[in-house]
């Protein structure tokens, strides 16, 4: 199998959705709730101008920030998922990426653990292992371009 720069990534990113079972709004607010929990718990006096309420909303507003990364992957994957309703077997592709991705997001991956679930995927929509791969690919581009990432071109001069 060809390795590009987007496919552990993207991969991943379908894992870490499947390990959160959250949509991007669940977890949005719950970083929220939890800044400001934090900040309403830390009683350290501050001499700050604004009010502890309006510290506490630009401390949670500030997590939500430093997690920009994790939720534009959670954003990315649901788009994505969205996406493939309106491709062509794009059923199949959702339930492939299920089947490949989101079973046991949490364990590690062994060797071949990929190769047995694709294996298990053709063998549940009726296709071959190649159309597996394939349509994996295809829901990796599709989030890559979701995401904003950088593709590469076969065929650089």
């Amino acid at each position: 199998m060809r390795k590009d720069h987007i496919r552990d990534y993207a991969t991943e990113a379908f894992r870490y959705y499947a390990r959160l079972g959250k949509t991007f709004e669940q977890v949005k607010e719950e970083i929220y709730k939890e800044a400001i929990e934090k900040s309403k718990n830390n009683d350290i006096k501050t001499n700050n101008i604004c009010s502890p309420t309006e510290l506490a909303m630009m401390r949670a507003d500030k997590a939500v920030i430093e997690k920009k990364g994790e939720l534009e992957d959670i954003l990315a994957v649901e788009e994505t998922l969205k996406q493939l309703a309106y491709e062509y077997n794009g059923s199949d592709i959702k339930k492939v990426v299920q089947l490949v991705y989101f079973e046991n997001p949490s364990e590690e991956i062994e060797r071949n653990e990929f190769t047995r679930r694709v294996i298990y995927a053709a063998n549940q929509i009726h296709c071959d292992e190649r159309t597996v791969y394939r349509y994996l690919g295809k829901a990796r581009s599709i989030f890559a371009e979701n995401r904003g990432l950088r593709k590469t071109n076969k065929h650089i001069s």
